[in-house]
């Protein structure tokens, strides 16, 4: 038979307080534990909520801009659609002058690959088809030399032209709609 772990009312006592010690040695350190960790986190977590709310702001901004200035070349391409058709009725000359009037810009926003990242993918893409757009138009205006030339090459540059006026529109329009794209994790 096992000896007796009580001997006495006292030893039951001694060996009770003794284990009750032991269970709550182990629950306080697991609860020092969890503060530990949940207070390691909060940095973290309060980093990643400013982030999120800095991208929002900025997505914000980088909208109202680009729609804006997409708005405002859709614009600017009809005025210079305007001044190419009378360039051609009249069959006048393309000076330089003429040439930089109907050249078109783009906003330096539309470089900063940050700003630009706030946007949908299917926006970016977009943006980068109007960009192309745009630098073919410059550059066929470069090549403009005395008049608008051959029949051909009238069309092609008011077709041009009208192509970058409506793209423009609809790439502010889908601009002003976007939502801010999940993170990647």
């Amino acid at each position: 038979m096992p000896p007796l772990i009580c001997q006495s009312w006292l030893d039951c006592l001694n060996t009770f307080q003794v284990l009750l010690s032991g269970i709550l040695a182990v629950i306080a350190a697991v609860l020092t534990a969890t503060v530990i960790w949940i207070s390691a986190r909060l940095p973290v977590q309060s980093a990643s909520k400013e982030r999120i709310a800095l991208n929002k702001r900025r997505h914000s901004y980088v909208k109202a801009l680009l729609s804006a200035h997409f708005a405002t070349l859709s614009a600017r391409a009809r005025q210079a659609e305007g001044t190419i058709r009378n360039i051609i009725g009249a069959n006048g000359v393309v000076t330089d002058q003429v040439k930089q009037k109907v050249k078109l810009t783009l906003s330096p926003l539309v470089d900063d690959w940050e700003s630009i990242s706030l946007l949908p993918p299917e926006i970016q893409s977009k943006i980068a088809t109007l960009r192309r757009k745009i630098e073919d138009h410059n550059f066929d205006m470069d090549r403009a030399a005395g008049a608008f030339g051959a029949d051909n090459f009238r069309q092609h540059i008011l077709t041009q032209i009208k192509s970058v006026q409506g793209y423009a529109a609809a790439v502010s329009a889908q601009i002003e709609v976007s939502k801010l794209p999940e993170p990647l994790n």
